[in-house]
């Protein structure tokens, strides 16, 4: 992905929506439907986008020809699904304010990848029915718990920003761990 933002989600039988996985600049979109014939998920895009396609037929000339880039897609693979762990466990066990403070700081280690000046302001182009869709929340809940947060002073809202003010008290809430910020290479093939 080269710009903007896309998520990931799926239609449940009463109709309401798990979004399973907000995508980014530079996310590899659809890694994990390499696997399958039929994707497991529905995109959806937050806003105006830019893709550069890879069609998975053409996945056998990187395994052929790169082992390193090949060790990097297995990684990748490997921490989606810790992600994918981490998520369970937030929606599982955390409260409100928890599931927020995860999001926000998965959002802001994500996008520190791309962006190392990055300080502690998202642009967020999602709505409030959207991010709940994500945690697991109501969006009243999430309306209501970004109020109490904001008047805690963990996070400042504007206009499609959200600025996180502690962002040491959020991660010591939620017991965030930054799965984003380095990679293990020291295995990969010479």
């Amino acid at each position: 992905m080269k710009r903007g933002w896309l998520y990931s989600y799926t239609d449940m039988p009463d109709g309401r929506r798990q979004i399973v996985q907000i995508h980014h600049p530079g996310d590899i979109v659809g890694l994990p439907d390499v696997a399958f014939k039929v994707a497991s998920t529905t995109l959806r895009t937050a806003e105006d986008i830019i893709l550069c396609p890879f069609p998975k037929k053409d996945l056998d000339i990187v395994f052929r020809e790169s082992p390193k880039l090949t060790a990097l897609l297995f990684s990748l693979a490997l921490r989606e699904h810790a992600l994918l762990l981490d998520s369970l466990r937030m929606m599982g066990r955390m409260d409100a304010r928890e599931r927020l403070s995860y999001f926000f700081l998965d959002l802001l280690s994500k996008l520190r990848i791309t962006n190392k000046s990055m300080r502690s302001t998202i642009r967020l182009p999602l709505n409030q029915t959207e991010i709940g869709d994500y945690i697991g929340l109501t969006n009243v809940y999430v309306s209501r718990s970004l109020l109490a947060m904001e008047d805690e002073g963990m996070i400042r809202r504007g206009e499609n920003v959200l600025t996180v003010l502690q962002e040491s008290e959020m991660a010591r809430l939620c017991d965030f761990q930054n799965r984003y910020a380095e990679i293990d290479t020291s295995w990969f093939p010479q």
